[in-house]
């Protein structure tokens, strides 16, 4: 089950805090933005689908939020962005009802 609270409020930290939001990153603002607005469609994607949505369609949200990062994906994701993005997946996926342990940023990412 969906926690759309859960991701509403999520969704309202990602704007709240986007000016500090992958800050860290050495990329050019622009990426940054695209970086983060994958990260914003995937919550609200996700919201859009409502509380009782099923498994696979949450999962197929999810799993086109991951792949977005390998076009964006210049070389910048290096170890210490990679685990801060993939942190930030696995958090938003809890909010679908995923299981990080299932490592399933890992199974879709080529990145």
């Amino acid at each position: 089950m969906i926690d759309i609270d859960g991701l509403h409020a999520y969704r309202a930290k990602l704007d709240r805090d986007k000016a500090s939001t992958l800050v860290a990153w050495p990329i050019p603002p622009e990426t940054r933005e695209a970086c983060w607005r994958v990260l914003a469609e995937t919550v609200d994607g996700l919201i859009a689908l409502g509380p009782d949505a099923p498994d696979a369609a949450s999962a197929d949200v999810l799993r086109r939020g991951v792949v977005a990062y390998d076009d964006l994906n210049d070389g910048f994701l290096t170890k210490p962005e990679r685990e801060d993005l993939c942190r930030v997946l696995y958090e938003i996926g809890a909010l679908a009802g995923m299981d990080a342990g299932d490592e399933w940023v890992e199974a879709w990412r080529g990145w």
